[in-house]
């Protein structure tokens, strides 16, 4: 029952970090246009500040989640339990996936 919450737990966090990003992209094409004012240059840039923000977060986050359930797959593999060493290893995939994902929307232009 605890796994099923703790799995449940990390969806919500997923799911709550891909809205997040989704919004951020969606920011990203309502603010574009030209304006000879030059307001349209001041909020997309305060929404680039914001995107580089929750980037960084991310990114940040995913470096815990690694570093935290990697200790959990050793901690598993010095007690010989390989549910924990398999749990410990797949937390560990998530956080480097959070951690790269930053470079990854930078890569793919967003």
């Amino acid at each position: 029952m605890k796994d099923v919450k703790k799995t449940l737990n990390r969806i919500k966090v997923s799911a709550t970090c891909a809205a997040i990003t989704v919004g951020c992209m969606a920011f990203n094409v309502l603010a574009d246009g030209e304006d000879k004012t030059g307001t349209v240059k001041k909020v997309t840039g305060q929404i680039e500040t914001v995107k580089t923000i929750i980037y960084g977060i991310v990114g940040a986050v995913g470096g815990i989640v690694f570093a935290i359930n990697l200790l959990k797959a050793l901690k598993g593999y010095k007690n010989g339990d390989d549910r924990a060493v398999d749990q410990g290893i797949s937390g560990a995939v998530i956080g480097i996936i959070m951690a790269g994902f930053g470079t990854f929307m930078g890569v793919m232009g967003f």
